[in-house]
């Protein structure tokens, strides 16, 4: 789910579906989600982030 909302572009949605996620294993299991699950969040709002940056050079340059 939380890469579905991903691709898709809606990160908010895929905070909420982390967020939901990390609750019920931490819950019930005691763990936290794992690295791979955890960075996939991350790296998406990195990016975005970049993204946003690269846009916005290109609009002051223009």
């Amino acid at each position: 789910m939380i890469e579905a909302h991903l691709a898709e572009g809606n990160l908010i949605e895929a905070v909420r579906a982390y967020d939901t996620y990390r609750a019920l294993v931490k819950r019930d299991l005691g763990v936290e989600p794992g690295g791979e699950l955890s960075g996939l969040t991350r790296n998406f709002c990195r990016s975005a982030t970049r993204n946003r940056e690269v846009a916005a050079a290109r609009v002051r340059r223009a």
